[in-house]
């Protein structure tokens, strides 16, 4: 089957050529769990550069060689929580099923 094309569409004939399309062909919804871990992942990212900034005034004081490798490796610890928020934005599970 060709795909369409809607460009020259207004948006409700849009809409309804759309709601036309076979389920497969269908843009897919985005679903709330997805919406609830973007907000966690920007919640994380907040909290995390506001723990970081809290040690600044102690962090500050070392020196510039010490400070560059300790910010490196807290700017890439928050990666860590990401993959089973990304599991459960995915699956709805946080955990890997036990297959």
């Amino acid at each position: 089957m060709p795909a369409r094309d809607i460009s020259g569409m207004t948006d409700a004939g849009k809409a309804d050529a759309i709601m036309l399309w076979p389920r497969a062909m269908r843009p897919p919804e985005p679903s709330a769990r997805k919406l609830a871990g973007i907000a966690l992942i920007l919640l994380l990212i907040v909290l995390w550069a506001a723990l970081v900034a809290s040690f600044a005034p102690f962090v500050g004081r070392w020196p510039v060689l010490v400070q560059a490798p300790f910010y490196l490796i807290m700017g890439m610890i928050w990666i860590i929580p990401l993959k089973p928020l990304m599991r459960f934005m995915q699956t709805g599970r946080f955990r890997k099923p036990n297959s």
